[in-house]
Formats: C-alpha cells, structure tokens, sequence
C-alpha cells in the first residue's frame, strides 16, 4: 500500500499560514519605543507595512490597478523614502487583518487544478510563484525586525514553522 499523498496548494498553505502568523506576533511585540526608530532601511512599521502591501498586491486576484493602503495620512512611501509620520500599530493591525482575508481568500481560489497555471492577475507568474515568492519577501523581512529587536534589547518573535 502506498503512502498517502498531500495536495501541494495544502502544502504550501501550511507554511505559509505560520510565516503569516509571526507578522501578527512582530506587531503585537514590538515596544513603543522601537516602533518608530529612525533606522537604515526604514522603521519597523514600515517593513511590516511594505510586506503587507507586497502580499496585498500580489495575492489580491484584483484585475483593477491596485491602490495600496491609506492609513489616513495619504500613501506610505516604500522602504528606502522615509515617512513623515509614523503609522499607528491599531492601523497596521487593521490592515494586517484585512490583508489576511486576501490570503485566505486566495487560497480558496487557488487548488490543485490551477497552482501551476499562469496567474490571470500578473502575468508570467503561476500560483505557486506567487506563493513562494511571498513567503521569501515575508520571511527576509521578519528577519530584519527581528534583527532590529534583537539589537534594541528586546526579545524577537518566536519561529514558527510547520512541524516545528
């Protein structure tokens, strides 16, 4: 008798869902005092910010232009242009939530039948391209807050991983 075989959308979906879940545990974590630090590379806000719109954009299934947030203070410029004004952590979590029905919405969409087809959204790119290419940007970027935690004295976020 064989042994049994996984979907590999199923998978992917359950790497992917703890790389998502330490992003929550970065925003909940991260002291006052760090959240804002004028930093190289910009504030920790904002490379939560920058990941979440990547995975907004890229897992949306949206045909239309995107429209990245607004967190009332007009578009967050992308890592490397330093903001004005810090985005509050109730908005980024606001916005981490909204984000995460994106991916659970994407993972509806996405099954065996069309992980390996070229995405109708962004071209040249399948499902599963998509998908591996979040969970890299996601996880070099939890790497950097960690690292910036790690450095000001507080404790970084815990790994998580499947069958870890």
């Amino acid at each position: 008798m064989g042994r049994p075989t996984v979907p590999m959308i199923e998978i992917l979906k359950r790497h992917f869902d703890p790389t998502f879940e330490m992003l929550g545990e970065l925003v909940a974590t991260c002291p006052g005092s760090l959240w804002d630090s004028r930093q190289d590379g910009g504030p920790f806000w904002q490379q939560i910010t920058h990941v979440l719109t990547g995975i907004h954009f890229w897992l949306s299934g949206i045909e239309e232009p995107f429209v990245g947030p607004d967190f009332g203070s007009g578009p967050v410029p992308d890592l490397g242009s330093m903001p004005d004004l810090a985005v509050p952590k109730d908005k980024v979590n606001g916005y981490l939530g909204a984000v995460g029905d994106e991916v659970g919405a994407f993972f509806r969409r996405v099954d065996e039948n069309n992980l390996t087809m070229s995405s109708p959204v962004h071209q040249g790119f399948t499902h599963a391209d998509l998908i591996l290419t979040q969970l890299r940007h996601i996880q070099h970027h939890i790497g950097i807050c960690n690292r910036m935690l790690q450095e000001s004295g507080h404790p970084r976020a815990h790994w998580r991983g499947f069958g870890e």
